[in-house]
Formats: structure tokens, sequence, C-alpha cells
């Protein structure tokens, strides 16, 4: 017996002192290893909370160089392992779970860094079948954790470009674990730039590509609105930003490969653009949205003019959200002209039951600001994208207007006013001014004349544009043809104050601007 023992167990230490305390109870769950029934497992699991209790109470009083001695000429952790892969007694697996999760936290976790104790436990974590795999899950959650908060220590748990078990482990817990995984999976793809094996074994040999896609797949099967879920889609998002290069082409490839093409561009209209629409409100990197964005631009004008209004209506949403994305280019405006504040003008000035603009006012100030701040930085990495089309599309909503769904006519309202707010001399002119003749001016002026024409001199006509005002407060559908008029008639009211307020506000930062560089 004695001669067994003598593999596990060193020199042994002065008679009371803490290398006798923990060299005693490491003899003793040596013992408990030699049969395998459950009161050896409940003695095993006893010793282990003793051995962990005595290493604490040897850091506590400065001694931690004697545990560190002593665990490693005990080979305390190496052995723990091999008893682990025996599993004798049944269910021992687990107890070493429990020792590694205990000294792996923060403040005992500078033995995080000593061979004697990172071999084994990366051996462990590599090949241990744990019983009680939410034991295990509790270890791999703390090295994580303190992995992410000690970055520097990541390259203790890499052996080599094709064996990182912590980070293969990691990939595994990402989907059941996401709402902790987030600054997780910064640090560690941020790492990978300074950790050649680490940026190898995640791009060759670890499924977290995958992984990473495949969670974004399930999201938007979905639709999840869920904050955790949310968070982790960001962290996902922001991950992309601090990887290698060399990871971000494989990512951009397997999303393109196994979402966007099977969910968006294969996918029929009615499906896909909600789903284009989840993609963009969800992620603004560009190696995510960036194709996204080029096939969009090329087919929202066709699916803004589909007779289908579900389409329509999901097209204008599309475009309005890309605006939030990416620059666009419009035809190039003269050297001089006109900002009109004339929108309201267009419309008879009784109509105007509510005519304070302030709410307006106080909207379009901070929209049009966004759109200067964005104009002075980089949108979306410099993306750019012929927006002429989309306008011309949303233009051809404007002529039915005055029957068109109330949905799809805020849809396109929405869309205007965000292209009339980008910070450009280009959309000022085509948006904004009287004298463009194929601008928004001249098309909300027919709009006026449409109104005009349909409602003519009939009676009341202020306290039918009141009870549109109060359904749409009430959120009521329209009943018949004469509600649906009026209902949109305030929804082009609001869409002209709106114009009104962005003009006005674009004037007003804009001679900010000139008396700032004067």
């Amino acid at each position: 017996m004695n001669e067994f023992f003598s593999k596990f167990i060193g020199k042994g230490p002065t008679s009371g002192s803490i290398q006798e305390k923990i060299t005693s109870t490491w003899t003793s769950l040596c013992n408990q290893t030699l049969k395998n029934t459950q009161q050896n497992l409940i003695n095993s699991h006893e010793l282990i909370i003793t051995l962990i209790a005595e290493i604490k109470e040897g850091i506590a009083s400065g001694l931690i160089n004697i545990v560190s001695q002593v665990l490693e000429q005990n080979k305390i952790p190496n052995n723990l392992v091999k008893f682990a892969l025996a599993n004798i007694p049944h269910g021992f697996v687990d107890e070493v779970s429990f020792f590694f999760t205990e000294i792996s936290k923060i403040q005992e976790a500078q033995f995080l860094t000593q061979p004697f104790l990172i071999k084994p436990l990366n051996e462990f974590i590599e090949n241990a079948q744990p019983i009680n795999s939410e034991q295990f899950n509790r270890l791999i959650e703390t090295l994580i954790l303190h992995i992410t908060i000690v970055p520097d220590d990541i390259q203790s748990f890499i052996e080599s470009e094709s064996s990182a078990p912590l980070i293969h482990q990691f990939t595994q817990l990402v989907v059941s674990k996401y709402q902790v995984m987030g600054d997780a999976l910064l640090q560690i793809l941020s790492s990978s730039n300074s950790i050649p094996n680490l940026l190898t074994f995640i791009t060759t040999y670890s499924p977290l590509v995958a992984t990473c896609v495949e969670f974004i797949r399930d999201c938007l099967d979905s639709k999840a609105t869920d904050a955790s879920k949310q968070q982790f889609l960001s962290s996902i998002d922001m991950s992309l930003s601090v990887a290698p290069q060399i990871y971000v082409d494989s990512f951009s490839k397997y999303f393109s490969d196994n979402l966007l093409r099977p969910c968006i561009i294969e996918e029929k209209t009615d499906k896909s653009l909600p789903n284009a629409i989840y993609i963009l409100a969800s992620f603004s990197s560009l190696q995510v949205i960036g194709n996204l964005i080029e096939y969009l631009v090329k087919n929202l004008p066709e699916f803004i003019k589909s007779t289908n209004t579900d389409v329509q209506y999901l097209a204008l949403r599309a475009s309005t959200i890309v605006l939030e994305h990416a620059f666009p280019e419009l035809p190039q405006s003269p050297s001089e002209f006109k900002v009109s504040f004339d929108f309201m003008s267009l419309f008879n000035a009784e109509w105007f039951v509510q005519s304070d603009i302030n709410k307006q006012l106080a909207e379009a100030r901070p929209r049009v600001s966004l759109a200067l701040a964005k104009s002075q930085t980089t949108y979306l990495n410099g993306k750019k994208f012929n927006c002429s089309e989309i306008f011309n599309a949303s233009l051809s909503i404007l002529d039915n207007f005055v029957s068109n769904e109330i949905r799809v006519n805020c849809a396109v309202t929405e869309l205007l006013i965000t292209l009339a707010s980008v910070w450009s001399n280009d959309a000022t002119y085509l948006m904004l001014c009287a004298e463009c003749p194929n601008g928004l001016f001249e098309s909300t002026k027919k709009l006026g004349q449409f109104f005009k024409a349909r409602i003519g001199g009939r009676q009341s006509v202020q306290q039918l544009i009141s009870n549109a005002y109060e359904m749409e407060q009430q959120n009521k559908a329209p009943n018949d043809e004469e509600e649906l008029l009026f209902r949109n008639l305030v929804v082009a009211l609001e869409f002209v104050k709106e114009l009104h307020a962005t003009a006005q506000s674009k004037n007003m930062i804009n001679q900010s601007e000139q008396i700032v560089q004067m």
C-alpha cells in the first residue's frame, strides 16, 4: 500500500505546518479512490472541501509559495486528473470539477499560470466525461470569466494551433450561456490578434464562426427580441471590429453562404424583407451587412413598386433602415439654391387643425444633427449607394397616397423625411428645394392638389380632420373610404410639418456651422 501512494505523496512537511495539513488531507483523499462505493464518494467530497479550505487558509496567511510547493511536490492537480479520468469512485470526476472551479476563482487564480496546474487543468477540460454537466460548466464559466478579466492568461490555455480545450468548451457553451458570453467573445477575438495559435485554432479547428452564425440564424427565424439575445447579437457585431481580418473574412463567407443567401437572396420576397430588416436592425458591421445592403439597393426599387402592399411596406421600411447604415448618393445639386420653407402652404391652411410644429422641431433637430455627425465621420466605413432609383420609386407611392393603406403612407413619409435629413447639398436640393424640377417639393405640391380635388368644398372638413386625428391616437382602423381619405390626409399634414421642421433645422444648424468656421 505504501508503495502505491509513494507515487502520489512527496516529502513529508514539518509537523503542524500548512504542508502537513494539505498532505494529510491529500493522503486521505487518495485512500478514497481505492473503492467504488457511494460512501467513498461522499468522503471524497468532504475531503475535497477540506483541501480547498486548507489551500485558501494558506493563501490568506501569506503562504502562497508554500501552498504552491506542496501542490507541486505531491502532484495534486496532476493526480486528481488521473483519478477523475478513472472516475473511481463513480462521480469523482465531478468532485475534480468542483476543486478546479474553486481554486480558479479570482483570489486563487494566481495558480493558473503555474505549469503544475495549467497542464493537468487543460487535460481535464479536454478529456473529462462529467456526470454532472452543470458542475463542469460552472468550471468553464469560471475560467472564461477569468480570461475575460485577465486576458494575458489566455495564452496558458492554448496548447497548440490545433488544441485549445477551454476555447473549444467556450464555443460549446455560447448557445446555452449566451447571456454571459458576450464580453468573453470580444476578448478572445481581440487576443487572437497577438496569439497566432489562438487565431489558427478558431479559424481552422474551432466551430466558433459556425456557432455564432447559427445563433444569428436562430434569432432570425424566431425574430427574437429578448434583451439577452439582442445583447449577444451586439457582441457578435462588435467582435468583428476587433477580430483579425482572417477571422472576419471567414465569418463573412460563412454568413453569406449559410444565412444571407438562403434566408434573403433565395427566399420569397415577403419573407426575405422581414429577415433583411431584422439583420439591419441588429447589426452595423460592414462584414455582416455590406453584401446585404448591396442586394437591397439593387432590388428595393422593384419591391417598392410591387402591387403587394405587404412587400411595399416592408421595402419602404428596409430602405429607411439602409439609410441608417450607408450614405445615399443623389443627383448633383447646383452650386447655389434656396431651401424652401413653404411645404405647409401646399395644403389648405384651415386643414391644419393641429398647427403647432414644436414637436416636429424637437424631433428634427437631433435627427439632422445626427445626420451631420455621420457625414463628418465614417459612414459605415465609407459605404455609399446610389439612392436615385429608391427615391423615384418612393415618389410613385405619393401618386396613390389618398387611397393607399395608412401603413404604406407612414412608411414612405418616414423614408422621405429620413432622406431629407441627410446632410449633403444634393439631398437638401432634391428634398427641400422648390426649384428642383423632379424633387420632393414638386411631388408634395401635386399631393396637396390631389387632396384638394378629392375633398373639394365639402362641409365640416375641420371636424372630419379632428376625428381622423382622434382615430389615429386610438389606433382605430378606418371603416370606409371617407375615413381612409381623412386618415391619409392627417398623415400628409404631419408629413409637410416634418419637412418644414427639417428644412428649418438644417438652416439653423448650417448657420451655426458657418459661425463656428468664421
